[in-house]
């Protein structure tokens, strides 16, 4: 599915604000994820090399539903979490059980 339409097609999609989340630590790694995308995911020693992984892990699901005839769901609205940097309370609430902070939700 490689013609100039369905690359413009996929480049279109992804220009889309779709929600990722990048998880993990140095030892174990990271996760990178899109939320709106059920399944779209893959991994990297570091989070850049996670977020890397991430934009043709994106390309390739989102062709993959395109050749399959499968619904590609739109973003949804940024939510704000414990860990989100943009929030006021980031700093104001313990972290969960385990001390372990969530990922930060990102635009693609």
């Amino acid at each position: 599915m490689c013609n100039t339409q369905s690359v413009r097609e996929i480049e279109a999609i992804m220009r889309r604000p779709y929600r990722r989340v990048i998880s993990g630590e140095p030892v174990e790694g990271y996760l990178a994820e899109v939320l709106d995308l059920r399944g779209c995911m893959t991994a990297g020693e570091t989070p850049e090399e996670a977020l890397r992984n991430l934009k043709d892990a994106t390309s390739l699901w989102i062709e993959s539903a395109l050749v399959h005839g499968d619904a590609i769901p739109e973003p949804q609205p940024r939510l704000i979490t414990r860990s989100d940097p943009l929030s006021a309370k980031t700093n104001s609430l313990p972290p969960p059980a385990g001390g372990q902070r969530p990922a930060v939700c990102q635009s693609l």
